[in-house]
């Protein structure tokens, strides 16, 4: 009963009225799931050997490796740590081209743990940079801003005086107190004038 009631319901329907004992059920149950089992070991290894890793982040593709390594074992088919390498590193793409060299060359392989740090590492590496990247490219974008809104706000305000001799501006040094020009400023020193000009 404890087994029957671990089973799924469809489960339960292939194996309810198997005769015997809990280890006649468990055989049933046993020649269910490995019916055909070199069938799916094959398919399996296929799938294993194709294996990209595409947009998975790195964690996800070694994880992946080794659900599909766990389930061949179940199903009797070892696979080896340097079969798992081999595959795994195939799997990689041109971003890990410098790596994969290293890994390639070594004797004897890294175990699979060992290339997944690397992997890690590798990944890490590609993060910092990107974000170094986007730092960059937004410092360097805001003069061009200001630039642009400096330029756009003369042209836009209708009230901003003109330099041309014809609409003299307020004199800046003047409005804080410090121009050293005196009567010979071309800017205008009174703020009562200045109103007076400003359409």
């Amino acid at each position: 009963m404890w087994i029957l009631g671990s089973l799924c319901d469809s489960l339960q329907e292939q194996v309810l009225t198997t005769p015997g004992n809990a280890k006649a059920l468990w055989g049933h149950l046993k020649n269910l799931f490995h019916d055909n089992k070199d069938a799916k070991a094959i398919n399996l290894d296929n799938e294993l050997c194709s294996i990209k890793i595409g947009k998975m982040i790195v964690n996800e593709y070694c994880t992946y490796f080794r659900s599909m390594a766990n389930r061949l074992k179940n199903l009797d088919c070892q696979v080896s740590v340097k079969n798992l390498v081999i595959y795994a590193v195939n799997g990689l793409d041109s971003r890990f081209a410098t790596l994969v060299e290293i890994i390639r060359h070594r004797e004897p392989l890294f175990t699979f743990e060992t290339v997944r740090n690397m992997l890690l590492l590798k990944e890490s590496s590609f993060n910092d940079q990107t974000d170094a990247s986007t730092t960059f490219e937004s410092s360097s974008s805001s003069p061009t801003i200001l630039m642009a809104s400096s330029s756009s706000d003369t042209k836009g305000n209708p009230n901003t005086p003109s330099k041309s001799p014809n609409n003299p501006q307020l004199c800046n040094h003047f409005n804080r107190g410090t121009c050293k020009f005196g009567d010979r400023c071309k800017f205008i020193h009174d703020h009562q004038n200045w109103a007076g000009l400003t359409p």
